[in-house]
């Protein structure tokens, strides 16, 4: 019998072994790309594309600390997301007040766990280190495809990026359940340990996931549930089994999970007192009508997720023009893999058939929304759709990796086309100046509004958020709504008291681009609406704006 070989001899073999000797250099190498494209690109260039809509996460936030509540019932809030980036936006707040720092500081803690989820989900998929971190290379740097994607997903937390991160967070723990379970009731006091985390965890994330609502419900528990659901009725196990029983058990946590946070929803809501406006409009019904032609927005809507834009001019067989051929093929090939999954279901693991459920379900509720609601209104809609196309397209990769001949030459194919399509995602924020948005327009006025100390006014709501960021916690700036020459406070994303009187502020100013400018002074007589005891005493061209400072508040 020969004798156990020693750990010094294991590490030796292990270290001279060529296939684990590229795990160790592949591993990091990925992972090296995904946090050092992200987190460039979130410290850096999101400065110059970041606006007013990508600073309602951390106002959500600002607004628990301010009213001492989860929720308050004196903001107009656009979406009600009280479980997410409050977890973390919060405290960095406490530290950095409401600031650009704590902006970017939040982001990076996003990132950097949206990262580190992926890489789970795939490692309780049983996938190597490399495969699982060279799936969340081509994961984060294909959700990074346009403009607007990288606005959803690394400038400001919101259900689209939530949706996607939940999905995979609850992936991973219905995984690692059922792995512990496998051996019900033989189980060892570890594996019973480690299975009631795992149910625990389960449940209270998703208690967690419906105290944000009942999108959110629909995009991340809904699919999950019905996945699994489905994957046991289309097993030749019997209904009732020992593996079935064992299911059934992980959507019974489910299911209590998020009927506790819908008790809690109702009670953080007062009774549904507080809503969200914005989001709730987009949960309607469309008119028949439009039915046909939401439908037929589906493919550029999608497209243009991907960046991809037509220029009639461009000669067809271009350099540029060969790129968008291969961004466009990409996106076809992302669209329709993971369908062709269920072409190969008898061969797939549990692992796999349960995210092709997963994936086929959602499609239904986002396609649902985008013909018969109002999703198709926006092509940034279908981003859970996409990065539930881009996973359920990794897996059948990787389902393909796993056998021989054709099929695993075809896997490898598609391997390389994912990655080149994601290394040119990389490529394109590497090539960003990380300066980019410090000469913005209202990076400027923020600037000249904290040199003359003038610390508290107005604007319109593209410009009110964005300037006070900017300003790193200098000024305040508050959404007024423009109409005609009637400057009226506007509800919406406000709480009612930022516009009185703050006890020994001096000077209050309205910020306004030319248009507005022209419309309120040239154009209308909003300066002879004023009361009598408030007076123009500066105004302050900037940019591409106009500072009028008043002596005392407008309201």
């Amino acid at each position: 019998m020969t004798a156990p070989a020693s750990i010094k001899e294991r590490i030796k073999v292990f270290f001279t072994t060529p296939r684990n000797i590229f795990e160790i250099i592949i591993s990091p190498v990925f992972l090296i790309l995904s946090f050092g494209t992200l987190l460039y690109y979130v410290t850096g260039p999101a400065l110059g594309y970041f606006h007013s809509d990508c600073s309602d996460s951390l106002l959500w936030a600002q607004v628990m600390i301010e009213s001492g509540n989860i929720l308050s019932e004196d903001f107009a809030y656009a979406a009600i997301l009280p479980f997410g980036s409050p977890l973390w936006m919060v405290p960095i707040l406490k530290i950095f007040g409401y600031t650009m720092k704590a902006q970017i500081l939040s982001m990076c803690v996003f990132t950097v766990i949206f990262i580190l989820s992926a890489l789970s989900l795939f490692r309780a998929m049983k996938w190597r280190y490399s495969v699982s971190s060279g799936a969340t290379f081509c994961l984060v740097m294909l959700l990074s495809a346009s403009v607007k994607l990288r606005e959803i997903m690394w400038e400001h937390v919101i259900y689209y990026s939530l949706g996607i991160l939940f999905t995979m967070l609850l992936l991973n723990l219905v995984f690692r359940l059922y792995d512990k379970l496998s051996d019900f009731p033989r189980m060892k006091l570890s594996d019973i340990i480690k299975a009631a985390i795992y149910a625990l965890l389960l449940t209270l994330l998703c208690a967690g996931i419906a105290t944000d609502g009942f999108q959110l419900i629909g995009l991340t528990v809904v699919p999950v549930a019905a996945a699994i659901v489905a994957y046991t009725l289309f097993q030749t196990d019997n209904i009732i089994s020992k593996p079935t029983l064992k299911r059934y058990a992980i959507c019974a946590f489910m299911a209590i999970g998020t009927v506790i946070g819908i008790v809690m929803l109702n009670k953080l809501t007062n009774d549904g007192a507080i809503t969200a406006g914005y989001a709730d409009a987009y949960s309607k019904w469309a008119p028949m009508s439009a039915w046909v032609d939401n439908a037929l927005l589906f493919p550029s809507r999608y497209l243009s997720l991907f960046g991809i834009e037509i220029d009639v001019s461009e000669e067809l067989f271009s350099g540029n023009s060969i790129m968008l051929i291969i961004s466009i093929i990409t996106a076809l090939i992302i669209l329709v893999l993971p369908f062709v999954l269920f072409a190969r279901y008898k061969h797939l693991d549990k692992y796999s058939k349960v995210v092709a459920w997963t994936h086929l379900v959602l499609t239904v509720v986002i396609m649902l929304g985008f013909i018969c609601g109002g999703l198709a209104n926006a092509n940034w809609r279908l981003t859970p759709f996409l990065g539930s196309s881009i996973i359920a397209s990794l897996v059948f990769i990787k389902h393909l990796l796993g056998n021989k001949g054709a099929c695993r030459r075809v896997a490898v194919l598609l391997s390389l086309l994912l990655i080149f399509a994601s290394l040119q995602n990389a490529k394109v924020i590497k090539e960003m100046d990380k300066d980019f948005g410090k000469e913005d327009s209202l990076q400027k006025v923020a600037d000249t509004l904290a040199e003359k100390g003038y610390t508290r006014g107005y604007a319109t709501f593209w410009n009110a958020a964005e300037t006070a960021l900017r300003s790193d916690g200098a000024v305040d700036v508050i959404t007024v709504e423009i109409s005609g020459d009637v400057v009226m406070k506007r509800r919406y994303q406000t709480m009612s008291y930022w516009f009185d009187d703050v006890e020994g502020q001096k000077d209050y100013f309205l910020l306004l681009d030319m248009t507005e400018y022209d419309d309120l002074f040239n154009m209308g007589e909003f300066r002879d609406s004023l009361p009598k005891d408030v007076k123009i005493i500066e105004e302050i061209e900037c940019a591409e704006y106009i500072i009028v400072v008043f002596n005392k508040n407008i309201f």
